[in-house]
């Protein structure tokens, strides 16, 4: 079965939300190290998981990529990892190249791994209100375009129905090291799609809010540029000077809340 692992999540309150919950790691678990690239993308249909008003003043909201992953527990480099990998279906779309591809995102991995586990490099990342120094991490090439997106079918937290919630958002934001990873292309890594295992999080503020209990129902868009990486390791192997390519897509979802949210009054 596929795993979940959060980041940056304390203890989940569930009975304010009415999207499918979602188990969590094992604290005694090894240290996360993914690196999942955009071939792994099965649709850009996005499942909630989280919708729900938490007991540290933020409204928070959790999804989950359709990804094409398998997990693993790596015994090496010391401390162990645990991963999500490209399945092995990914790496077959490159028929005879296959074995290669998948060889060379292991050693990029693996070089990471080593930088990490030796306190070389850490990854960091938070939510601008609760930041965090990981030492482990779920590293992707999907790319935010321009922010999220994100309209309520009511007025929600003093914005009218139907208008664009980005402004009140706060999310993830990541701090990674230039050459972590090979790479070319336009991009910024502070716009990457941050995720804990195959999941992301996103959060409104409460501070200026006050929770009421009504039905509310959310439309999510993030455009994405999504690097294809395991493409570009594949073209390296006969052209070293190789361009990455990217695909436009946008990641979406419809869900609900049995929560909103209303200025507070003086």
């Amino acid at each position: 079965m596929k795993r979940i692992v959060y980041i940056l999540i304390g203890t989940i309150l569930f009975s304010f939300y009415s999207c499918s919950s979602l188990p969590s790691a094992d604290p005694g678990e090894p240290r996360d190290l993914s690196i999942i690239p955009g071939e792994c993308l099965n649709s850009t249909v996005l499942q909630c998981y989280m919708a729900y008003a938490d007991n540290k003043g933020n409204y928070q909201f959790g999804f989950q990529l359709d990804l094409s992953v398998k997990w693993e527990i790596i015994h090496r480099p010391r401390p162990n990892f645990q991963r999500a990998f490209p399945d092995d279906v990914v790496f077959n779309q490159f028929g005879v190249n296959s074995s290669l591809v998948k060889n060379e995102l292991d050693a990029i991995w693996n070089d990471v791994g080593v930088k990490i586990a030796r306190g070389e490099l850490s990854i960091g990342a938070g939510f601008g209100y609760n930041n965090a120094i990981r030492t482990g991490g779920t590293i992707t090439t999907f790319f935010m375009k321009d922010g999220i997106h994100l309209t309520a079918n009511k007025d929600f937290a003093g914005v009218e129905a139907g208008e664009d919630l980005s402004g009140l958002i706060s999310h993830p934001v990541v701090n990674i090291p230039d050459g972590l990873i090979p790479f070319t292309g336009d991009f910024e890594w502070e716009n990457m799609l941050l995720l804990g295992g195959e999941a992301f999080l996103f959060a409104i503020p409460l501070s200026e809010f006050e929770t009421v209990s009504e039905s509310i129902e959310f439309t999510l868009s993030i455009p994405i540029k999504s690097a294809q990486y395991l493409t570009w390791l594949n073209d390296r192997l006969t052209d070293e000077n190789a361009q990455m390519t990217w695909k436009d897509e946008a990641l979406t979802c419809t869900f609900s809340s049995n929560v909103g949210l209303h200025k507070k009054t003086e």
